[in-house]
């Protein structure tokens, strides 16, 4: 998977490197990891105001069509406490887009997920395949953090 720290204009390939059930946790060079499930990140380690988890219950139902659900994130802040934020969010579906990653193309339906808290607004983006497969996303992470997005090879 590549992916990309948007605040930070990193960029790095990260590995498998431990699955449980749906969930997949997948590891950088120097140690940092990401999991993710069913393309949906839950979790950080290491990047600093982390997502310690996250509901994605109301997002998965999402990709079916037009949902408003909640979602909730827990995440470290900057004295590494970890809190909660809620919001309200309307997944869309965006329109239809072939997208290329590493010289192969993928015919795929953009989905786009509006959510409003208290204090933090954001939308994710998310290329969905023909056969379920999340193959290209933008999401946020942490207040702190801000944005990744990933492609999966």
């Amino acid at each position: 998977m590549l992916i990309s720290v948007i605040s930070r204009d990193v960029t790095a390939y990260i590995y498998p490197g431990a699955v449980n059930g749906a969930k997949v946790t997948w590891l950088s060079a120097d140690g940092l990891s990401m999991t993710f499930d069913r393309g949906f990140l839950v979790g950080t380690r290491g990047f600093g105001f982390d997502m310690m988890g996250a509901d994605i219950s109301g997002a998965l139902a999402g990709l079916s069509g037009t949902s408003s659900h909640s979602r909730s994130y827990d995440f470290l802040n900057g004295l590494s406490q970890i809190e909660r934020l809620r919001f309200q969010c309307q997944t869309t579906q965006a329109r239809r887009e072939t997208i290329e990653i590493v010289q192969r193309s993928y015919t795929t339906t953009v989905f786009e997920e509006r959510c409003t808290g208290e204090s933090e607004s954001y939308t994710n983006t998310y290329w969905q395949d023909s056969s379920g497969l999340i193959r290209q996303s933008r999401q946020w992470v942490s207040p702190g953090l801000g944005f990744i997005g990933y492609q999966l090879l």
